[in-house]
């Protein structure tokens, strides 16, 4: 059951970062409401300036904020708010560039406090906004391009990381029209994008017992052994080269052809070629068929 209080208006300085998304915040609150508030709300010029999310999520699970004041000067807050957020909040360098923007324009419109008997600074420049939030003053000047001539559309599109600031800063040249189309581009490249991350990678099938079937290694060398070599096919040839000269010379007198002759002499020559070949060293000794001795 949520409490009927009414929460702080958030600071201008709190109001530069985006708001968490409403799943983002039940999870918040359900944190709280498990584990308790962990950091105060803190305050500034009687607004909230670090802790407008705990704020809403302990009023939304009706838990009873805690508030501490802040001691400092305004230029002590800047610091303060930018560090207190960049350290927790997952901020794209887009959405940094859009705040530092937004904070070199931004003008203070509160007490502001004597500093070394001078005002308080009345703005951030940008040099110092970029280095506050950790981007390029090319960064930030992209991001005022898109505050000064983009829709709100875009602007917010900007602000919730949905497209980049650079290509934010060129589209925001252009209509409306063409604003609107290049935003829901982006937002359907981004969903397909993230459609190919989360399927899963595909693996090779595996056997129907489930277990993989293990390389089988060869002896190389046994291999190597028992097949012929190159030599061995260089004689042979050479082999049928002179035994179908001399099966053409014996034709006549011999029930083989020549054809059939060379074949014989070279399977003779390609069995003494391997180990143990023609029933080991005894046939091995033989010399090929139609060899003169």
């Amino acid at each position: 059951m949520s409490i009927k209080l009414e929460p702080l208006q958030p600071h201008q300085l709190a109001s530069l970062f985006p708001p968490l998304t409403e799943p983002e915040l039940k999870d918040l609150g359900d944190d709280i409401k498990a584990n308790g508030l962990r950091h105060d709300i803190v305050t500034f010029e009687d607004r909230t300036l670090d802790g407008v999310n705990r704020e809403k999520a302990c009023l939304m699970v009706g838990v009873k904020p805690r508030y501490t004041p802040f001691q400092g000067e305004y230029a002590a807050a800047v610091k303060f708010v930018m560090s207190a957020n960049l350290q927790r909040r997952h901020l794209t360098q887009s959405q940094r560039a859009n705040i530092a923007a937004k904070l070199e324009t931004m003008t203070h419109g509160g007490n502001r406090k004597k500093v070394n008997g001078q005002d308080a600074p009345a703005h951030v420049d940008r040099a110092t906004a970029a280095a506050a939030l950790n981007v390029s003053e090319r960064s930030v000047a992209d991001a005022a391009a898109v505050q000064t001539h983009g829709t709100p559309e875009l602007q917010e599109s900007v602000s919730d990381g949905t497209i980049q600031v650079k290509p934010a800063a060129k589209l925001a040249r252009r209509s409306p029209e063409e604003q609107r189309e290049g935003i829901e581009n982006t937002k359907a490249k981004n969903a397909a994008d993230q459609k190919a991350k989360a399927a899963p990678k595909k693996r090779k099938a595996a056997p129907k017992n489930g277990k993989a079937v293990p390389k089988v290694k060869t002896d190389r060398k046994a291999k190597d052994a028992t097949a012929p070599k190159a030599k061995d096919f260089r004689d042979a040839v050479n082999s049928f080269a002179s035994a179908f000269a001399r099966g053409r010379s014996r034709q006549a007198g011999s029930r083989l052809g020549p054809i059939d002759a060379a074949k014989r002499s070279i399977d003779g020559h390609m069995a003494r070629a391997r180990p143990g070949g023609l029933n080991g060293r005894a046939m091995a000794s033989r010399p090929p068929a139609g060899h003169h001795t």
